[in-house]
């Protein structure tokens, strides 16, 4: 088993009332991370150990007079539309995703692209990405993540607290095969269902939801 799991992504269509909320639960507050420029949002982060993170994502209100003039709504325009925080998607970790890509658990892959990001210390990170193209899944299936030469987020973002379980259940029998096959992850077939489970200094937190989106909302 060489994949591991990266990051949970959880939307709100505010990013301050996300991280205040956040805090407010677990008594972190979750780090700034900055905008993904032409996507429309922005994000910020926080730490559930030495390898996996929360990603808190939202729309970038200074990008959104350039979103509004696109035909087409980008992911900030869409999640500006929730009501409130939402577990989206969720990512794995994979260090060759050149040999990964085509088809993997029986599940069809797109082709890896590289992505980037400024700090707000004015540091570049780089990545590469890669998802499933499998829309009938919507989030959960999980996308793949390098993350090159950049230190990993769960090392540089405050600490929530440690990771305690990812439990996923599916009728797909693949995607519980690449569940399974992932560190950190146990996923067995059923009804739909996702439940993160971490320890933070205000307690135990759970956060669960039957139906994740993805980023195609």
């Amino acid at each position: 088993m060489t994949n591991q799991l990266d990051h949970i992504v959880i939307a709100h269509p505010d990013l301050d009332q996300a991280m205040q909320e956040f805090a407010d639960l677990t008594g972190c507050t979750p780090q700034y991370g900055g905008p993904h420029v032409g996507g429309g949002t922005h994000n910020a982060l926080a730490s559930l150990g030495e390898s996996i993170y929360l990603e808190f994502i939202s729309p970038d209100p200074a990008q959104a007079n350039a979103a509004g003039r696109t035909k087409t709504p980008n992911l900030g325009q869409r999640l500006a539309n929730l009501s409130g925080s939402k577990l989206l998607a969720w990512a794995i970790r994979c260090n060759n995703l050149d040999h990964t890509a085509g088809r993997y658990c029986g599940l069809e892959t797109a082709q890896p692209f590289d992505m980037s990001r400024q700090q707000p210390n004015g540091d570049l990170l780089n990545w590469r990405l890669m998802n499933l193209i499998h829309h009938d899944l919507k989030g959960f299936a999980p996308f793949f993540i390098d993350w090159l030469d950049c230190p990993h987020p769960a090392t540089t973002n405050p600490l929530a607290g440690e990771f305690a379980s990812l439990n996923i259940t599916h009728p797909n029998p693949n995607l519980v095969e690449l569940a399974n096959n992932t560190a950190q992850v146990n996923s067995t077939a059923g009804p739909a269902n996702f439940i993160l489970k971490f320890n933070s200094a205000r307690g135990p937190v759970t956060l669960s939801s039957s139906e994740l989106d993805g980023f195609w909302l």
